[in-house]
């Protein structure tokens, strides 16, 4: 038999990465969406190309808006946004939730928490009045300033500000213009920060760096970091130049010098240039160990964006099938210090030079596996960790292993309160922890039978069980007086009246502060008595307390 009359052989399809009846995606217009269609396709999902439709199973899209978060169907649909992720990509809301955190790690320290002022650089609200007036009081005239809009990427609404009454001139007449046009003065959303005079410079020029962080999950919260890559201006850095594309390192103003074409493949470089950069040319002179980049630097990076996250994590709205991709910026100065400069919900992926080539596809592949293989087990109800399309991610958050705040006092099966009255202890009691507790025993509750409930003359008893009769002559059995922190045995009801309330003292972070109160604890034990405990504390701010002492 010829050839010519065989078959034709089918083409072997690709094998989906995650198999289910062939799951549909939609992926907005605009920055780069070839990459994430051809991603998707990839593994096997098929494209649709209306907006309004609602059947997808993973939306891709520039900005939360083009979501509609009424209809999203949780454990059916995935979303590459957070609804209120703006919590901390949006510059101002950022200021606010890393403050704030700040504030509450004032006052539980936590070893692991680094000051605002070590990585983000002196940043003022000119929206908030307070802080629009401590900026002009603390300003000087020799001092390089740089505004930015809270809300918008790619460098545009920013400039440089050096003369503070400059700023206040342009801010006075933004906020009359508007007063005129719609009669009451809205908010400029502002913020004016500190611009770093001394930026470590290659070959002249300054540069910043772009690494990524995954939002995987978010019930349970699982964050991933990986590696970026460099952006450089093409102009040599001078603090008097007045020029953006000299201080901004974006593509999007790269691309507006004349030049930019013939020199744009310098403009980005891969993490592994770096790391040789500073080997070969920084790293003794500032007495850094040897691939600094790849270790720490990686690892400042990772536990900077770890607080972002700790600042943000009990706001953000969870739901199975909200994931993210946030490009973080940083820059380094000539003290090796590293320094938080924005976080951007919509990380440009374009792929412009053989740099972008290179280092996008593989974080944006990666991250789209790990999400989807995510969201697959957390639907399922499967242990989601380990990940097999975890390769170069860095797991950097579980919140499954966040470890919880410990009590400061051991908890006990009978919970006492503290009497104003003080009581010294006597000779005979007995001493188990600290303060004086005293045991009575009250006299047993009698049972009364019950008459025979009949729902009419001469039909059955209802209730076939007796009532067992307790006489009250009976003699009452001793009850003994145990430890109050034992664990209860015969207990069959437990009423607590009060809890102990427990204060910190800010003086001194090992001691607890204890205020004096009055707590009875009721139980019922099998035999039908009640026994009363009373616990009469004496004030003591030492700890752990002082010893408890129980009289029988």
């Amino acid at each position: 038999m010829s050839k010519e009359n065989d078959p034709p052989k089918r083409e072997k399809k690709r094998a989906a990465l995650y198999p289910d009846n062939s799951p549909t995606f939609y992926v907005g217009s605009g920055n780069n969406s070839e990459l994430v269609i051809n991603i998707l396709k990839g593994v096997g999902w098929e494209q649709i190309t209306e907006s309004n439709d609602e059947s997808f199973r993973l939306k891709w899209v520039q900005c939360n808006r083009s979501i509609n978060w009424n209809s999203f169907r949780e454990g059916d649909q995935m979303v590459n946004h957070i609804p209120n992720c703006s919590l901390f990509t949006n510059k101002l809301n950022l200021l606010c939730s890393l403050q704030a955190f700040e504030k509450s790690q004032n006052q539980l320290p936590n070893k692991a928490f680094i000051p605002l002022e070590e990585y983000l650089p002196l940043t003022y609200k000119l929206d908030d009045k307070a802080d629009r007036e401590s900026y002009f009081t603390n300003a000087k005239n020799d001092e390089l300033w740089i505004c930015k809009p809270v809300s918008m990427n790619q460098g545009k609404g920013i400039y440089l500000v050096r003369d503070p009454d400059v700023l206040k001139q342009k801010l006075d007449q933004i906020e009359e213009g508007q007063h005129k046009r719609f009669g009451v003065t809205k908010p400029s959303g502002r913020i004016i920060q500190k611009y770093i005079n001394n930026p470590l410079l290659i070959n002249k020029r300054k540069f910043d760096i772009r690494c990524y962080m995954l939002i995987a999950n978010t019930k349970p919260l699982l964050v991933f970091f990986h590696h970026g890559y460099l952006r450089l201006c093409m102009n040599d850095f001078k603090n008097d130049d007045d020029n953006l594309i000299t201080h901004l390192t974006n593509q999007f103003f790269q691309k507006k010098d004349p030049q930019y074409k013939e020199i744009k493949e310098d403009t980005t470089w891969t993490m592994e240039q770096f790391n040789e950069y500073i080997n070969n040319e920084v790293a003794e002179a500032k007495g850094l160990p040897k691939d600094w980049v790849l270790n720490g630097l990686t690892k400042r990076i990772c536990d900077i964006m770890t607080q972002v996250i700790h600042s943000v994590r009990f706001k953000l709205q969870r739901k199975t099938g909200y994931f993210g991709i946030y490009g973080y910026d940083f820059m380094i100065d000539e003290d090796m210090k590293i320094w938080l400069i924005e976080v951007n919900v919509n990380p440009a992926i374009t792929t412009n030079t053989d740099v972008l080539v290179k280092a996008i596809p593989p974080v944006i592949e990666e991250g789209l596996k790990i999400a989807i293989e995510c969201f697959e087990k957390a639907r399922s109800n499967k242990k989601i960790l380990p990940l097999t399309a975890q390769k170069n991610y860095q797991l950097i958050f579980n919140e499954l292993k966040v470890p919880q705040p410990k009590p400061n006092l051991e908890r006990s099966s009978t919970i006492l309160r503290r009497s104003q009255s003080i009581s010294p202890p006597s000779s005979n009691a007995k001493i188990i922890n600290s303060h004086t507790v005293t045991t009575t025993t009250l006299p047993p509750k009698n049972k009364v039978q019950k008459p025979e409930i009949r729902n009419s003359p001469g039909s059955p008893v209802l209730s076939k069980k007796p009532v067992p009769i307790i006489n009250e002559s009976q003699p009452s059995r001793p009850v003994q007086s145990e430890p109050v922190f034992k664990s209860p045995t015969d207990y069959t009801k437990l009423k607590l009246n009060a809890l102990a309330h427990r204060t910190k003292n800010t003086t001194n972070l090992n001691s607890l502060e204890l205020k004096p109160a009055t707590v009875e604890v009721y139980f019922r034990t099998k035999s039908g008595r009640a026994q009363r405990i009373e616990r009469k504390a004496i004030p003591t701010t030492i700890f752990p307390p002082p010893k408890i002492v129980i009289k029988s």
